[in-house]
């Protein structure tokens, strides 16, 4: 006899992750320069 599985929440990703236009966002490619690129100064690693 197989264990009774229990059933998920059955909300799947959609309830975490709102499922709208990506690119409505007005979310894409940045280009950024090299040197405007600083570390967080709040990040608890010390190298990136």
């Amino acid at each position: 006899m197989t264990p009774k599985r229990r059933p998920g929440l059955g909300k799947g990703l959609d309830a975490l992750i709102p499922g709208g236009d990506a690119s409505a966002s007005g979310g894409g490619v940045q280009y950024v320069p090299i040197h405007a690129i600083r570390p967080n100064p709040r990040q608890p690693r010390s190298h990136l």
